[in-house]
């Protein structure tokens, strides 16, 4: 397999709208409260938008020159407050790699891609959550080097 990382640019769009259906449907099925089912053409949309933006980035990965994966990254800048100092990180806000790809070093090379980016803007960390639901997710995260730093609990009202 051969597999390329590129910068995902606005003739993309499809292709990451396709490839988030997939994520987005994971998070429908298991928290229905908190997601909604989204078209393919808002997806394209929305990332037509947000590839506008300066503070994001986005990565393809094709294999054989099929989009099989991408990553959405967003530098944030957080000014001191009484309680913190100043913080600038940037923070992997989506990735998908169709399952029919996983375990083929894609999500790999895609981190590998927003950490080169946050090291050339000289950002000290990368970040990435997931949800509790998702283990799949947290593992690739931990065998990717990430580590846990927050833990966020809910307790729901409506039961």
């Amino acid at each position: 397999m051969s597999l390329v990382v590129r910068r995902a640019v606005r003739a993309d769009v499809a292709a990451l709208a396709r490839l988030n259906a997939e994520v987005q449907a994971l998070h429908v099925n298991a928290r229905p409260d908190v997601f909604v089912p989204v078209s393919e053409s808002a997806l394209a949309q929305w990332f037509h938008a947000v590839l506008e933006r300066p503070e994001y980035r986005a990565w393809l990965a094709d294999a054989d020159g099929i989009p099989a994966g991408y990553l959405l990254a967003v530098i944030h800048d957080r000014p001191a407050t009484p309680f913190s100092k100043p913080r600038r990180w940037c923070e992997i806000d989506q990735l998908g790699v169709e399952e029919a790809m996983r375990g083929r070093g894609v999500a790999r090379a895609l981190v590998e891609a927003s950490v080169s980016w946050a090291r050339d803007l000289g950002v000290g960390s990368i970040a990435a959550q997931c949800w509790a639901f998702n283990s799949e997710a947290q593992e690739a995260f931990a065998h990717l080097g990430f580590a846990p730093v927050t833990l966020r609990l809910e307790r729901r009202l409506d039961s």
